[in-house]
């Protein structure tokens, strides 16, 4: 399926004042865009990775996945193809397994356990016991349990909120790693919030800066 994820003068206001969150923007998020959002908590990143995600509505503006308006394409969709990791992950009752499992029983798919294998190795919880109760797991186990969970949807845009922030350095150049391998090698994208200025031009080859209600673009110069 061909990827381009698009933003047509898309802006979010207040909305306990009414008053303008950030100024509407248009981009496209296309094959291999990471993408870094940086600026002061307050600016409306977390806001505009939301109306992303189609959990909330913009003040004004249209995304289209494919040419295609979102308003035509059901949400339940959308959500698999795009999807939302949030920065304090959310973990149901029940064991890791069952946590692993939900995304495939919510959208009807088969469970591929090779797949979630590997990716628990990628970010050093292969040494979970699957039976285990998954909330009493470390915060940082959890985030990393959290985004396995959501990359074994096959997303192809994955909305990441400051999902290293709990990590210490080791797990988060794992997480770095495989997400930007993801991107690359899957032809997949992301675009994700960091307060990280060093992480940056580690993970991003673009990045959206907010500042003062404004969201600007410009290319970053990757490094390994």
């Amino acid at each position: 399926m061909p990827l381009k994820l698009s933003l047509h003068r898309v802006s979010q206001r207040f909305l306990d004042e009414g008053k303008e969150l950030f100024q509407p923007y248009t981009a496209s998020i296309r094959e291999g865009s990471r993408i870094a959002c940086t600026g002061a908590s307050g600016q409306g990143k977390s806001s505009l990775l939301k109306i992303l995600a189609r959990l909330h509505l913009p003040a004004s503006g249209t995304l289209s996945w494919n040419d295609q308006e979102a308003t035509e394409i059901p949400v339940t969709n959308w959500r698999r193809y795009i999807h939302y990791v949030a920065q304090h992950a959310t973990m149901l009752s029940g064991s890791i397994e069952d946590n692993l499992k939900l995304p495939s029983q919510l959208h009807q798919l088969p469970f591929n356990k090779d797949t979630a294998e590997h990716l628990l190795e990628k970010v050093g919880l292969s040494a979970l016991d699957w039976k285990s109760e998954a909330l009493q797991l470390s915060g940082g186990e959890q985030q990393r349990l959290a985004l396995v969970r959501s990359l074994l949807l096959e997303p192809q845009v994955l909305l990441l909120d400051e999902v290293t922030a709990s990590l210490d350095e080791a797990h988060t150049h794992h997480v770095e790693e495989l997400l930007k391998g993801w991107a690359e090698e899957r032809d997949r994208a992301y675009v994700w919030i960091t307060h990280q200025p060093d992480q940056i031009a580690r993970i991003a080859n673009e990045q959206w800066s907010f500042d003062n209600h404004v969201i600007t673009s410009n290319r970053v110069e990757v490094t390994a």
